[in-house]
């Protein structure tokens, strides 16, 4: 089947509306949110789209120095991190080496550290590893410890508690930036993730609008494509998507281009755009061949039209670039179809080994497919401990649904949907929740908008919805 590029491409490249170049207007009036899952920030874009962050918490590389010889002393453990080699079998990025060459010429410098910390983050995304995050947290450490009050290094150590969900922490570090500097973009951006996070709406918005006033860029406008499709405004995040791309600079960056690709081919998967989500999905795989956010969307395109080889193909690939439990539900769900019982429960158990890592996400995995009710309810709470985003209520909610405890599911999921977002997981879970509860007109409307947004969100959610319809006739 022939790949309709030609749609999305006039997406991309389409003029200009005036009326959305009003960085300031572009918010609105209305109280808006941030984006949670798969956030931008000025220095670096995460890997992670529309979801939860990194699941697997790989051991972190090895701390074997790359000084020139003679060494003139002896490294202290940070220094020692932040000139580490990479192990032998993965790739140094080029960045990583010239930045730690600089530290070595300057390492009195706090800058110099800073540029290191920021490359051990590439390095991270582009290999996959999280463990590369305690590299950049060292380098954070060092330019601390020339410069206690460093605005950068304290942006860089709240973008590592970030990515290891210690999302209070890193509200913490950077409100404490803005307190000294209010206009510090990277901070503004980055706590608008973090509070977002917390289910802090208020100051994620404030955060994100004070961002979209100082500076209109790509940050700003991946940010408001996600809080304008939050609160269920699809063409205005459609349109806020294309000005990021427009801004996502020269196509050879390829993780910046990439990731905003993906991004806007889930606006169109979100409506059930098979096409323009597919046209997306593969112009970022044109960029990044093994990136694994475009071909987990490439292989639930595949699911969508009953493709089951090439669905499989796509979540295998996906997984083996970046082990998650999604790719490993996802990879079972495809050999499942394909009647491959054995290939799928070592899949499945895969899952559920990276879950000991991503609690919300092995939750989703077990209410989802009807597993380990208990469990998945344990799952939720604890994530819901330290995050109150939407999916994490919407995990929650699903998880009470399973265990019958109906009332709580039912105000759980009230707050996943409360600013009107349109996904048809969470319409379909609220309904699910609804016409248990006796709801039917409610329940049956929700369930049925579900479909008819996207009729094949999820292979398991989807027929679960028609079968509940079915039965409720």
């Amino acid at each position: 089947m022939s790949t309709p590029i030609a749609p999305f491409r006039r997406f991309v490249s389409g003029p200009r509306t005036g009326a959305l170049l009003l960085g300031g207007l572009l918010l609105g009036a209305v109280s808006l949110g941030a984006v949670s899952l798969g956030a931008v920030s000025l220095d670096a874009l995460s890997l992670d789209a529309a979801g939860p962050r990194s699941s697997a918490q790989p051991a972190p590389p090895s701390v074997a120095p790359q000084l020139e010889p003679p060494a003139l002393r002896a490294l202290t453990e940070p220094e020692a991190l932040c000139l580490a080699s990479v192990p032998a079998a993965a790739r140094l990025e080029p960045a990583l080496a010239r930045a730690q060459a600089t530290v070595r010429s300057r390492p009195e410098r706090p800058e110099s550290w800073l540029m290191l910390g920021q490359a051990w983050l590439r390095q991270a995304q582009r290999s996959s590893d999280s463990g590369y995050a305690l590299n950049a947290d060292a380098c954070a450490e060092q330019a601390l410890s020339l410069a206690p009050e460093d605005a950068g290094a304290l942006v860089l150590r709240a973008r590592v508690r970030l990515d290891a969900h210690d999302f209070e922490r890193a509200r913490e570090l950077l409100q404490s930036v803005l307190e000294r500097n209010p206009e510090h973009a990277a901070a503004l951006g980055t706590l608008s993730d973090a509070a977002l996070e917390l289910g802090d709406v208020p100051t994620a918005s404030a955060a994100a609008q004070r961002l979209m006033d100082l500076d209109p860029g790509l940050p700003a406008y991946a940010r408001a494509s996600y809080l304008r499709w939050l609160h269920g405004q699809e063409q205005a995040a459609i349109e806020l998507a294309r000005l990021a791309i427009d801004a996502a600079g020269d196509p050879d960056e390829r993780d910046t281009r990439a990731w905003t690709l993906v991004q806007a081919a889930q606006l169109f998967w979100q409506r059930g755009d098979y096409a323009g989500a597919r046209a997306g999905y593969h112009m970022a795989l044109a960029v990044r061949p093994s990136y694994a956010p475009a071909l987990l969307g490439m292989g639930k395109v595949a699911l969508s039209e009953a493709d089951l080889g090439a669905a499989a193909e796509a979540f295998s690939r996906a997984f083996a670039a970046h082990p998650s439990v999604e790719a490993a539900a996802l990879l079972g769900d495809a050999l499942t179809q394909q009647g491959d019982v054995e290939a799928a429960a070592q899949s499945y158990a895969r899952a559920e080994q990276l879950g000991r890592f991503d609690p919300r996400s092995l939750s989703y995995f077990y209410s989802t497919r009807d597993r380990e009710p208990a469990a998945a309810l344990e799952l939720a709470l604890r994530e819901s401990r330290t995050r109150g985003d939407l999916y994490t209520e919407d995990a929650l909610a699903w998880a009470l649904y399973r265990n019958g405890r109906l009332a709580e599911a039912e105000r759980h999921s009230a707050r996943s949907l409360a600013f009107g977002t349109r996904d048809a997981q969470l319409s379909f879970h609220r309904g699910a929740i609804l016409l248990a509860l006796g709801q039917r007109s409610a329940g049956r409307a929700l369930l049925a908008r579900s479909l008819q947004q996207n009729p094949h969100f999820d292979l398991i959610g989807a027929a679960e919805a028609r079968r509940l319809l079915g039965r409720s006739a």
